[in-house]
């Protein structure tokens, strides 16, 4: 009973969406959505995280991630007490990515994210999804399957405003190793240390078993999603000359059993 209580009086004192204000900056590549209190006009605590640790201040980031062409929720938190906040912001954030679309976060989905896109935004009437063409072979409860847009003509019932960053600073890149040059370092240097860490070199012997099927589907599910966060996520966003080619997320063909590429 008590229990009960404390339920209806958190609910009861919890602010709702029509508490706040939200600021929208959006840049070609990020998008912030700041929320600001109504009463004292300063930015709230964020909820804490499954975890219990900070948020910081209530937010949202969006972010456009590799050549993707639609964005991902890099971060959120809803104001701290808060009720339905959560939900107005995704769709808030569906209204301001529209038509490009948006995806869950790549790196990794907290399970009330989870919830939301499949409980509330799939069954929303305004909002629909498409199967990326990377992503055939993940669950089809894995929001981050899709691409999710919202129609046109929906309008978010939140007090919002949109401010655009069209110059953006680019980004400071990391100097790439150059490539060894025998003319400046011999090979017996290259290779010198080598007898001190022979376990380094040691060859790894081919397991007894063949690889299973269901390994294999296994792999497969997440392939083209543990790809991306490998060689999706870049910060050269420079199409020089038009040269630069958008790299493939899927998963090549693996070789039958015995056409390995093993030296005998």
């Amino acid at each position: 009973m008590t229990y009960d209580l404390q339920k209806w009086r958190s609910l009861l004192e919890a602010t709702n969406p029509n508490d706040y204000r939200f600021n929208v900056k959006k840049s070609p590549r990020e998008i912030n959505i700041e929320i600001i209190e109504k009463n004292t006009l300063k930015a709230p605590d964020g909820k804490t995280n499954e975890e219990g640790e900070s948020t910081g201040k209530a937010h949202m980031k969006l972010l456009k991630r590799g050549d993707n062409e639609h964005w991902e929720v890099a971060s959120v938190a809803a104001p701290k007490a808060s009720s339905g906040v959560g939900k107005e912001l995704y769709l808030l954030a569906l209204q301001v990515t529209y038509p490009s679309g948006l995806s869950p976060d790549s790196v990794g989905q907290s399970g009330p994210a989870l919830n939301l896109w499949n409980s509330f935004l799939k069954t929303h009437p305004d909002v629909t999804f498409e199967e990326k063409e990377e992503e055939v072979n993940a669950s089809a409860d894995d929001p981050f399957k899709y691409v999710w847009k919202i129609d046109p003509n929906y309008k978010s019932k939140l007090d919002w405003d949109v401010e655009r960053v069209e110059k953006e600073e680019p980004e400071e890149m990391e100097p790439e190793e150059s490539a060894w040059d025998p003319k400046k370092e011999p090979i017996d240097d290259l290779l010198s240390g080598i007898d001190d860490y022979p376990e380094t070199f040691e060859e790894v012997s081919a397991p007894e078993d063949p690889v299973k099927e269901d390994f294999q589907q296994n792999v497969k599910k997440n392939y083209s999603k543990l790809k991306f966060k490998m060689i999706g996520q870049g910060k050269n966003t420079y199409n020089v000359g038009g040269k630069m080619k958008k790299p493939s997320y899927k998963r090549s063909k693996s070789a039958p059993p015995g056409f390995g590429g093993s030296l005998e």
